[in-house]
């Protein structure tokens, strides 16, 4: 196996955020705070105004799993690219707007029903993931 996969487990295996204890009932960990680029954060509002609007058609139609689902999509794809970020980086993490839009590409394209109802708008140029 490639050295630089094998420090880089080594260093997630021994990341203790907070303070070092043998009770998990005592671990209070020290939250870190991710930083993303402007360009990011503009993606990122984009998509929390879609999924809005997405959530408010679904509330009039009173169909309730587009209601779970599009309450679910941003925070799924912030999920996504803070992992990525964590990937490209795990010192020191920031969510890049490529990095945001690949995880919004996989949100979209976990539920194809809903993402060929709603695309992205053409500027974000999105493309739904494909399934391999």
């Amino acid at each position: 196996m490639p050295e630089h996969i094998l420090e880089t487990a080594r260093w997630w295996a021994e990341f203790q955020p907070g303070t070092k204890r043998k009770n998990l009932l005592e671990v209070h960990p020290e939250p870190s705070i991710v930083p993303a680029t402007a360009d990011a954060d503009v993606a990122l509002t984009k998509l929390q105004r879609l999924a809005d609007d997405e959530y408010d058609k679904a509330h009039e139609r009173n169909d309730e799993v587009s209601r779970v689902a599009w309450s679910r999509r941003c925070e799924n794809a912030k999920k996504l690219a803070l992992i990525a970020a964590c990937r490209v980086n795990h010192e020191q993490p920031i969510i890049f707007r490529n990095l945001f839009l690949d995880s919004i590409g996989t949100v979209f394209g976990e539920d194809r029903d809903i993402a060929a109802k709603t695309t992205p708008p053409q500027s974000w140029n999105v493309k739904p993931a494909t399934r391999r």
